[in-house]
């Protein structure tokens, strides 16, 4: 026989079932406005559209933002943050262009790893020593330079640098001063036909080693521009030893034996007022002395097959 239960008694099992529970169960698809206070615990699949959080939000799942979040004091994130679809949640991870955005500036007080390119569109600052185990490649177009503040820079290992090939002024070192147009030592690469070449004060060098004379200074110098050991080049294409003034295309200064010898039996010196520019010898060579009173003899040749003239003049 069945039983029957008054709904009076029904309703107070149900009131009493009802005060047992302290916090009401929200279903997951449920969405509505309110206000968070202190401490408040959103449950799992719980959709808000608008709060106003008096002070902490503790979330036991996934908290989904799908507009922007703002963060008016400092962000804490005591295990990772995962920014983009199916990145590490250990790390922070940027999969998109611009996805991880910094406008201002950006301090990282331990190890900062890139596994792919850092690039840097404006100026990039370090403030200690950096480390680079790959290569590093630094411009990408002719007019980007690369400016070094320190005093020194130091290679650790036997270093080489390199330039393309078939370069005349392929490196060269210059002086910040743009209006003397010169650099200071410009190397060309070695190519097919064409041998490498250093040029100092040039930037076209016509030989293995050119060197341009510049200022009136000389273009060599060997020894001290004051010591009778002075071999030197001037400006002018002037050869002096023993003098730093050359007054001469050759100037010997100083007491000593001029020794003319060679490996053949015999030694040859020849002296022309001109050069002999079709490979005839040329005629009228003179050789001009001066003794202790300033007194000048020359000996000059001035015909074809006749001996030689001391006369007690100069040669011009």
């Amino acid at each position: 026989m069945r039983k029957h239960t008054s709904s009076r008694h029904i309703l107070s099992k149900k009131t009493t079932r009802r005060a047992n529970f302290r916090t009401p169960r929200l279903k997951s698809t449920t969405s509505f406005i309110f206000a968070l206070v202190l401490g408040a615990t959103l449950a799992v699949g719980v959709s808000v559209w608008a709060t106003t959080i008096g002070n902490n939000v503790s979330v036991g799942g996934t908290l989904t933002s799908t507009g922007n979040v703002s963060a008016n004091a400092d962000l804490s994130v005591t295990s990772g943050a995962r920014i983009g679809a199916d990145s590490d949640p250990g790390h922070i991870t940027s999969l998109a262009d611009d996805s991880f955005f910094v406008e201002g500036q950006a301090e990282f007080d331990g190890i900062v790893w890139f596994d792919g390119t850092l690039h840097a569109s404006s100026t990039l600052l370090v403030g200690a020593a950096a480390t680079f185990y790959g290569n590093v490649t630094i411009g990408d177009a002719a007019a980007d330079t690369l400016t070094v503040t320190s005093n020194s820079v130091t290679f650790s290992n036997s270093a080489t640098a390199t330039v393309n090939t078939n370069v005349l002024n392929g490196f060269s070192f210059a002086t910040s001063t743009a209006s003397y147009g010169l650099p200071l030592l410009a190397v060309g690469s070695q190519s097919a036909g064409r041998p490498a070449r250093v040029g100092i004060a040039t930037s076209t060098p016509s030989a293995m080693f050119a060197v341009n004379s510049f200022g009136g200074l000389n273009a060599l110098v060997i020894g001290s521009s004051s010591a009778s050991s002075t071999f030197v080049v001037d400006s002018q294409a002037r050869i002096g030893i023993g003098t730093s003034t050359p007054g001469a295309k050759l100037s010997v200064d100083g007491d000593g034996l001029v020794l003319i010898s060679s490996q053949a039996a015999t030694a040859t010196l020849r002296i022309y007022s001109s050069s002999p520019a079709t490979g005839a010898n040329g005629k009228g060579g003179c050789i001009e002395m001066e003794d202790v009173d300033g007194n000048v003899f020359s000996l000059v040749a001035t015909t074809t097959n006749g001996p030689a003239v001391w006369q007690g003049a100069a040669c011009r």
